[in-house]
């Protein structure tokens, strides 16, 4: 039940720090930057979260809250996919095509360079 509450918590932060961003996405009409933006981020705090897990560092409930719950909370797939369907209904194709790159490379990058800058700067594995 502990456990519940930390994700319910960690997801009301994570909420709140995302519509902080929400304000950028009126900055280009082409490119929903906010979204983007807390996408990437999240994705490389998830690689940070995954690294301390795969090493054993982490509390389960520091990870609860962290990784289903502000994570989960905090990044947007939903608004992503929503805001590219918009835009390709508005005739935004390039800018479509640049959230997809973005926000799938990019966010697949973050992950990946999160989880090796605590690889390599706090572990010797």
């Amino acid at each position: 039940m502990f456990n519940t509450l930390l994700v319910f918590v960690g997801a009301g932060v994570g909420g709140m720090c995302r519509f902080a961003f929400s304000g950028l996405n009126k900055s280009l009409k082409w490119l929903p930057l906010g979204t983007v933006l807390v996408n990437v981020v999240g994705c490389f705090c998830a690689g940070i979260v995954l690294a301390y897990v795969h090493k054993e560092c982490m509390d389960k409930r520091v990870y609860y809250f962290l990784m289903p719950g502000f994570l989960g909370g905090f990044t947007t797939f939903s608004a992503f996919s929503g805001e590219t369907v918009v835009l390709l209904q508005q005739g935004h194709v390039t800018g479509a095509c640049v959230n997809i790159a973005i926000s799938v490379v990019g966010g697949l990058c973050a992950t990946a360079l999160g989880y090796a800058v605590v690889k390599n700067m706090l572990f010797s594995w």
